[in-house]
C-alpha cells in the first residue's frame, strides 16, 4: 500500500473545512433526502478523524 505524503498545511486546511462543514450542518441542517442530519454529522466526524 502506497503512503501519501501530505503537508501539515493541507491537513490543517482540510480539518478546518470539515469543522466548518460540520458547524453548517449542525446550524442549518442538510439537504440530503436519504439521511438525517445526525447521520451526516457522523460522516463528517469520521472524515475529521481519518
Amino acid at each position: 500500500m502506497k503512503q501519501r505524503k501530505v503537508s501539515l498545511e493541507k491537513v490543517v486546511l482540510n480539518c478546518e473545512n470539515e469543522y466548518s462543514h460540520c458547524e453548517e450542518i449542525h446550524r442549518s441542517g442538510c439537504r440530503d433526502p436519504c439521511r438525517n442530519d445526525g447521520c451526516n454529522l457522523n460522516l463528517v466526524r469520521n472524515h475529521i478523524i481519518s
